[in-house]
């Protein structure tokens, strides 16, 4: 007879119980499962707003569409990576000799400075 949905004599009350214990849980993972989400959009629109107060790493003069590109690929995404990089990465992702390297680390930190 269980198998088909009926419960044993004397066991009602321990499904309920079980069936009201899940429908908690379910209900407390639901809330947090609301928290998360809220923060996830929260630091989503943090990463946006932090994207457009880092100007782009061509608003730096000699660095065009295609040194930015390499500048990407070899793991310098915006002018604070390139700031952070040593001459001898920025050489290594461009082609570029070290003394021109060093120029760019000194361009993007006077525009860093100029903007704050």
């Amino acid at each position: 007879m269980e198998r088909f949905g009926y419960v044993k004599k004397g066991s009602y009350e321990k499904v309920l119980r079980e069936r009201d214990r899940l429908k908690r849980s379910i209900g407390e993972l639901e809330d947090k499962i609301t928290v998360l989400e809220a923060d996830k959009n929260r630091l989503k629109k943090r990463v946006e707003f932090l994207k457009m107060a880092v100007p782009a790493i061509t608003k730096i003069k000699n660095i065009g569409p295609r040194t930015a590109q390499r500048l990407e690929e070899g793991g310098i995404k915006n002018i604070i990576d390139l700031i952070e990089a040593s001459p001898e990465k920025i050489t290594e992702a461009t082609g570029l000799p070290k003394e021109k390297a060093l120029k760019l680390i000194k361009k993007a930190t006077n525009l860093i400075k100029k903007q704050a």
